[in-house]
């Protein structure tokens, strides 16, 4: 998505949490900043390492 279309998008909602979906699981975007002109997104770091952990045990015992 290009960054354009991301922020016309957000602008749309005023003051509402953002998030992502990683597999289902919704994670808080902590900030927003830029890095070699990329708009970075720096997620909660509690939900990630909790996406992953779930991730490892899934692909461990995939019932």
């Amino acid at each position: 998505m290009l960054r354009n279309d991301l922020i016309v998008l957000l602008s749309q909602y005023d003051n509402d949490t953002v998030t992502v979906d990683v597999r289902g699981i919704m994670i808080d975007i902590e900030s927003v900043g830029t890095d070699r002109d990329s708009l970075v997104l720096h997620l909660h770091r509690d939900d990630v390492h909790s996406v992953m952990q779930n991730a490892a045990r899934k692909s461990r015992d995939p019932k």
